[in-house]
């Protein structure tokens, strides 16, 4: 029964407790969120054959761990406000509203995106982390938020005055702000998520051998 060893070799002994007591793991590498999911795949392999384990600190902070040695993700959640018009300079705004609907209007719309950006690397043996977060958190806020939070998009960034702010574009133009400088940091950019609103959703898978704007759209919208 799958629910029953999970609580004997997981839960029933993490559960209310001191986690840098309870296994002797955490007395080597500390108990960080992207350690314990390392941890808890070691403790559930011999009995499942495990593809992932997800933990989530809360909403906004989780890892993935599938069993590769040390390497693991993590991933931050954050939030800006913007507004943005969807439309093709080329085309009539009748030809617009038909590609776009109602997010064609001329005079545009905003919404409350929530961004989610997932780092990989190696879990470091001596604190456990896979990058320093206060710095993620920080080059996150200073690189994508804060230059995107209370602007319209196609006037207030130059990149949007050519290219629609669709909320693919929007993904792949926060993965160009962020990518080098999460590498400064030690790990790899591994994918972004943008949730635009509840009905609409974008992810973006970030590989390094990207070499220009176009290969880099790997984007699938996620319509719910």
């Amino acid at each position: 029964d799958v629910k029953h060893v999970i609580k004997k070799e997981v839960t029933g002994q993490l559960d209310y407790s001191f986690l840098n007591d309870v296994w002797p793991e955490f007395g080597q590498t500390l108990p960080t969120t992207e350690n314990i999911a390392r941890v808890i795949w070691q403790k559930l392999a011999p009995h499942f054959p495990l593809v992932r384990i997800q933990l989530y600190e809360h909403p906004e902070l989780f890892a993935e761990y599938t069993g590769k040695d040390m390497e693991a993700s993590l991933t931050i959640g954050t939030h800006f406000s913007a507004a943005h018009r969807l439309a093709l300079e080329s085309l009539t705004l009748e030809q617009n509203s038909e590609i776009y609907g109602k997010c064609a209007r001329v005079n545009g719309h905003g919404h409350n995106y929530h961004l989610e950006v997932t780092v990989t690397g190696e879990i470091d043996a001596r604190t456990g982390m896979i990058v320093d977060l206060v710095k993620l958190h920080e080059l996150v806020d200073k690189h994508a938020v804060e230059p995107l939070d209370h602007t319209f998009l196609n006037k207030d960034i130059p990149h949007f005055a050519k290219v629609v702010p669709t909320a693919e574009n929007i993904a792949v133009y926060i993965g160009y702000q962020i990518e080098q400088p999460i590498r400064e940091l030690g790990a790899q950019l591994h994918k972004i998520k943008l949730i635009e609103s509840p009905n609409n959703s974008c992810e973006l898978l970030w590989s390094q051998d990207f070499s220009n704007l176009a290969s880099r759209q790997l984007a699938t919208a996620a319509v719910r």
